[in-house]
């Protein structure tokens, strides 16, 4: 294994847990706000791992407009391996 392998390796093992994160905290939003599981699913459906940290990052957005103004992410096309997605 290369040391660009390894670094790709980790760099998905991070933003997989960043997922899992805010998967996480999106769920007892969830249930705080009394969101069913199928509005869960119509904001996952058919999205790639980015497309659905977007589209999370809108739906806290409307919970929470205050306080979630950006997320940042890892990404290889943007200023400093970071990609500012804003809700």
């Amino acid at each position: 294994m290369s040391l660009d392998h390894i670094g790709i390796d980790l760099q998905l093992g991070w933003f997989r847990n960043l997922m899992n994160g805010w998967k996480r905290t999106l769920a007892s939003v969830a249930q705080d706000i009394q969101w069913s599981s199928d509005d869960m699913k119509r904001i996952f459906q058919g999205k790639t791992d980015i497309e659905e940290l977007q589209a999370l990052a809108v739906a806290m957005s409307r919970v929470y407009p205050t306080t979630l103004e950006k997320l940042l992410l890892p990404s290889d096309d943007t200023r400093n391996g970071l990609l500012i997605i804003r809700a």
